[in-house]
């Protein structure tokens, strides 16, 4: 991905806060790299979740009746409801996300997240590199070239005609049609081999539903038909009858995004919490990154698990530092007592909230002209410190970064903001002289650049 596009995609993201698109929770540049840290690291995406389901029986849907897959074939019924709600979200806003596509869209596994009340499976809409706003809805109508991704296209944007916020519903109507396919029975066989015919039914053309719209409409009103008493399909009603809309050919005969969600039951637990994105807390990372160390937990750890050890490797990092290490060790007895007690991130936290480690970080960097260190800071002064260091690393030619820190990020309670710290912390140190000694195990180098 080019910078410009990384930088727009960071953008967009910023504006589209919903419990169902994933969020930015920081970036950095790394050589000529710049990579975006988003939340949440998600175990599956639309499309490895259904192949999971399928993979149960093979060839057959004895899949929809065992005990082991109900938690994701109840998922998948959600699904729907979240969906259409955060695209009806983007639309309101005038934003069309061009891309809509099971790749894109996350899925996240809460079943072993004691802190989650939000179901077992959470789904997000992800990659935002060609999405774009507008002032009005009216104005989303364009017909400049964009890419797109074939198989969900609608045909106004294959052949790169006038088209708008209609060619995300289009999109979305394919994905559906899959989704359903999934949960469709028929003579003990999955439907899922024949929609994909049905893709494929003009040898000469690359798979896609734009090319094929009579016969999905039609493979959709059969498929309806056969699962009329099934119960993910009369939980779906009547917006499983409603699917073959979204897929009209013509872009004005597709209902909007508003009228897609007035086909849906009640909004599910995750969607009841509002259009604001998932809230965090340091309280809540620590409640949950103890959990994770106390019982040997592996599963849904990946999030909490990367920030945990970074922040352990981070610390061991700066004893070495020259000048940090004078000081470390001349406050080794407090800050020992702050490891002991708390854990690597609220410890670092806490730490860094002294403000001087920072400003030694920062002079470690050999500058021009350094910062003059106040001995024995009084708490109300290290705000001080915490301004001078970021004042100082903003007007530095040699320190690279996309988005800094800001004080609130470290000094309010918001695990959001203390990512931020930490992975600009960890940038800074590979510009520190190579001199200084890396981390004795090769393999933490990862916990420093998030790649």
């Amino acid at each position: 991905m080019k910078r410009t596009d990384a930088i727009r995609e960071v953008q967009q993201l910023k504006r589209s806060q919903h419990s169902h698109i994933v969020q930015v929770i920081g970036t950095y540049t790394f050589k000529q790299d710049l990579a975006i840290l988003l939340y949440p690291a998600a175990e599956f995406n639309l499309e490895t979740f259904m192949e999971s389901i399928l993979a149960e029986s093979p060839g057959s849907t004895n899949y929809l009746h065992k005990e082991e897959t109900q938690p994701k074939l109840r998922a998948m019924v959600t699904f729907f409801s979240c969906l259409s709600r955060a695209i009806n979200f983007l639309h309101s806003n005038a934003t069309k996300h061009m891309d809509i596509k099971p790749k894109n869209l996350l899925i996240n596994d809460l079943r072993y997240n004691s802190l989650s009340s939000q179901g077992p499976y959470k789904i997000y809409i992800a990659d935002f590199g060609i999405t774009r706003s507008y002032k009005r809805a009216a104005d989303a109508e364009t017909d400049s070239p964009t890419s797109f991704t074939p198989l969900y296209a609608a045909p106004e944007v294959v052949d790169q005609r006038k088209r708008g916020l209609s060619a995300d519903i289009f999109s979305l109507g394919c994905v559906f049609t899959e989704m359903l396919a999934v949960l469709a029975e028929s003579d003990n066989e999955s439907k899922r081999k024949d929609l994909l015919a049905v893709l494929s039914a003009d040898e000469e053309q690359p798979r896609s539903y734009h090319g094929n719209i009579p016969l999905v409409t039609q493979w959709l009103r059969e498929i309806n038909g056969l699962n009329n008493c099934s119960p993910h399909f009369i939980e779906l009603s009547p917006l499983r009858d409603m699917i073959w809309q979204m897929i009209d050919a013509n872009p004005l005969r597709r209902p909007s995004a508003d009228t897609v969600v007035s086909w849906l039951e009640a909004p599910t637990s995750c969607c009841l919490l509002g259009t604001g994105p998932d809230p965090f807390s340091a309280e809540s990372l620590v409640k949950e990154t103890e959990g994770i160390e106390k019982n040997g937990r592996t599963m849904n750890s990946r999030r909490v698990v990367s920030l945990y050890h970074r922040c352990a490797a981070l610390q061991e990092r700066l004893s070495r530092v020259p000048g940090l290490d004078h000081w470390w060790e001349n406050n080794n007895q407090s800050i020992s007592n702050i490891k002991t007690t708390l854990g690597p991130v609220t410890s670092l936290w806490q730490i860094f909230r002294q403000g001087i480690p920072l400003v030694r970080l920062y002079n470690a960097l050999d500058p021009s002209r350094q910062i003059a260190i106040k001995p024995d800071l009084a708490e109300e002064q290290r705000a001080w410190a915490v301004d001078s260091f970021l004042d100082a690393c903003e007007k530095d030619p040699k320190i690279d970064d996309f988005l800094y820190f800001l004080p609130n990020d470290l000094f309010n309670d918001n695990v959001v903001g203390f990512t931020k710290v930490s992975t600009f912390s960890c940038m800074l140190l590979f510009t520190v002289d190579e001199s200084v000694e890396r981390p004795k195990r090769p393999e933490l180098i990862h916990l420093f650049t998030g790649l």
